[in-house]
């Protein structure tokens, strides 16, 4: 499993209303792999502002990070 640390993200994206995040994590054994996560900010009918977000999904793992 990847070690756990309060890093802030790689790097930060947004387009208007939607964020994804890129994070870096380094596991115990193997390589280094990135992941991302998308937040987005939406009006409900009853014009209150909700966020959604989706779960982490694995990018990349590349011997170059």
């Amino acid at each position: 499993m990847a070690k756990q640390t309060k890093n802030p993200p790689l790097h930060k994206i947004r387009i208007g209303a939607i964020h994804a995040d890129i994070w870096k994590h380094i596991p115990e054994k193997g390589q280094p792999f990135l992941t991302v996560t998308f937040t987005w900010s939406y009006k409900t009918k009853s014009d209150e502002w909700k966020n959604g977000h989706s779960s982490a999904k694995s990018i990349w793992t590349r011997s170059w990070m």
